[in-house]
């Protein structure tokens, strides 16, 4: 009896433990409603806290990746700004000195030069040329800081779907800083220093100042560099005197100063003129009157002179032994002055007497083309005529040859490489003299068609040595050194 109720009150115990522990860890079931709104409040509150967490790392985030951006920046700059020339030099334009040389009673007979370079004042250049320059090359030049952002990402955005490199978007000061400062490696380090330069510029120099330095040191072609050079050479005019269409085609050149020469590529020249008349309409820079009328304009170039060298051959020979002996830079930058043993009289004498001779001997031949004559007449040509005549510019399938009086003739090359392996020996290049045959003349327009004349020319060559000391006196090698 007595186990038996100790066996009821052990039960008893674990029964009363464990509905404490149920109660502990079991939730009542409440009813219906209650239980959703308690599923509800508890639901938001999750999604509170979530919601939360993910804003707050989304910042944390956000924040760690501007400071890493920043910082990666920041030591680029630093890195690529290592080493980077001091843009102060723009005020000190490098003028390359001349070499000078001479002969042996201190006469000047010659100059070794690198460039053709003028500077003038912002104020000596037409207002139509600045506009024609801020139209073609950046028309945002008072906006941006060096960098023109939209530009350059469009340009980029081009160049991605393109596959190749289609669209240049640098501004002026970029260009500066490249043409003056950096090499034309077309690396994206170059590009960065480039940037980081135009940046540097933009805060040193007002804008008119970098327009001054751009206007002035650029290259423009033909050796050409700077403005008033240009303005000069392919209109015989100062860059103040530059009417709307001259002004327009000297601002086209930069972006492809050989392919928009007018001398080389007269078509391309006008169609690249008209384009910046038309980006300067749209710029407001003028009036569309204003452009029709220029874009109607002919190309009216300067008569390119063709400058008589003394004693070509023997200055030749002088330029070669300097460059031996003290390498090119210093013959055109160093400002050389060369003494030689040259006598100008005795080199006078020299050539014309091997020119008398060499005219004899095609006599002889019963050979000798027309001179060129400064004042010739159209009515003096006839087909078939033989004319010597100057290349003054050529491109791929024609050479134009100046005859004189102002007759340019067209000279079809392309034959001329079909005759391989024998090849003609006249070189057609720039300032070369041809003797040429009238194929086709129509007086009326002046056209003249021609072809090479291939009869060969006598040569001679002449060099006098003074025997005591073995001086050069006079050197001659042959009857046209161009």
């Amino acid at each position: 009896m007595g186990s038996v109720k100790a066996k009821h009150a052990k039960a008893d115990l674990f029964t009363r433990v464990g509905g404490w522990f149920r109660r502990l860890f079991e939730r009542p079931v409440p009813d219906v409603l209650e239980s959703g709104l308690e599923r509800r409040w508890a639901e938001e509150k999750a999604r509170a806290r979530t919601a939360a967490f993910s804003w707050r790392t989304a910042g944390i985030i956000i924040v760690a990746s501007c400071f890493f951006i920043l910082g990666l920046g920041l030591g680029l700059v630093h890195a690529f700004s290592s080493g980077l020339p001091k843009i102060s030099g723009l005020w000190k334009f490098e003028s390359f000195l001349p070499t000078e040389v001479y002969d042996d009673k201190g006469e000047l007979i010659a100059t070794f030069l690198v460039e053709r370079r003028y500077v003038v004042p912002m104020n000596q250049m037409p207002d139509s040329l600045v506009q024609a320059t801020l139209a073609v090359e950046d028309q945002k030049f008072y906006d941006h800081w060096g960098i023109d952002v939209w530009r350059t990402g469009k340009a980029a955005f081009i160049d991605l779907m393109a596959g190749e490199k289609r669209q240049g978007a640098s501004t002026i000061t970029q260009q500066l800083a490249r043409n003056y400062f950096l090499t034309l490696e077309k690396s994206w380090v170059r590009k960065i220093r480039e940037a980081i330069l135009s940046v540097q510029i933009e805060k040193a120099y007002s804008k008119d100042e970098i327009l001054y330095f751009y206007l002035n040191q650029i290259y423009y072609g033909h050796g050409c560099y700077g403005v008033e050079a240009t303005a000069r050479f392919f209109f015989g005019k100062h860059v103040r005197d530059l009417t709307l269409p001259e002004a327009a085609l000297v601002a086209g050149l930069p972006q492809n100063p050989g392919g928009y020469s007018p001398y080389y590529n007269p078509e391309q020249a006008k169609l690249r003129r008209n384009t910046v008349l038309l980006l300067m309409a749209r710029q407001g820079f003028i009036t569309e009157e204003e452009r029709a009328w220029a874009a109607a304009q002919p190309i009216v170039l300067a008569q390119r002179r063709r400058i008589q060298k003394r004693a070509p051959y023997f200055v030749e020979y002088i330029r070669a032994q300097l460059e031996k002996e003290y390498g090119s830079n210093a013959v055109y930058q160093a400002g050389l002055k060369v003494y030689t043993t040259l006598d100008s009289r005795m080199q006078e004498l020299a050539e014309k007497h091997v020119n008398l001779g060499l005219e004899r001997v095609q006599q002889r031949w019963n050979y000798k083309p027309y001179p060129r004559k400064e004042n010739l007449k159209i009515e003096e040509l006839q087909l078939g005529q033989i004319r010597s005549g100057i290349v003054v510019e050529r491109d791929d399938e024609y050479a134009y040859i100046d005859l004189g009086g102002g007759i340019i003739g067209r000279l079809d090359i392309t034959p001329l490489y079909w005759h391989w392996p024998n090849p003609p020996e006249v070189e057609i290049t720039d300032g070369a003299q041809v003797a040429v045959k009238v194929t086709s003349l129509v007086r009326s327009t002046g056209r003249v068609e021609l072809v090479l004349e291939k009869k060969p020319y006598p040569q001679a060559a002449l060099v006098s040595l003074d025997p005591r000391t073995g001086f050069i006196r006079a050197m001659v090698g042959g009857s046209d050194y161009n």
